[in-house]
């Protein structure tokens, strides 16, 4: 009888186990992977920020995410030279912000 119970014990660690990794390898439920690129360039007044994705991260690719005065999600390679001018340009506008407040 004790042998019997732990096996289900057993079985049981080895059902948590499996779950609990697996959602552990595939990251957060929320996630946002780029897995098609925006061509169009989009004008500088309509970024208000951006994110890095690494090909080493779970997305697999390397992509820029800009974030719109919409609130919308633009995913670029970062390949592209208007995604490069976009990501100088955006760097130059918070250096003047930070030395504004400074």
């Amino acid at each position: 009888m004790a042998s019997r119970y732990l096996e289900t014990i057993l079985l049981l660690c080895c059902i948590v186990t499996m779950f609990s990794s697996t959602s552990a390898a595939y990251g957060p439920r929320k996630l946002y992977c780029c897995v098609e690129f925006q061509e169009k360039p989009v004008p500088y007044t309509k970024i208000i920020g951006y994110k890095q994705q690494g090909y080493k991260e779970v997305c697999n690719n390397d992509a820029i995410i800009f974030y719109t005065t919409k609130n919308k999600k633009v995913c670029a390679s970062i390949k592209d030279e208007w995604v490069r001018t976009a990501l100088v340009h955006l760097s130059s506008k918070l250096k003047k912000i930070s030395t504004a407040t400074l």
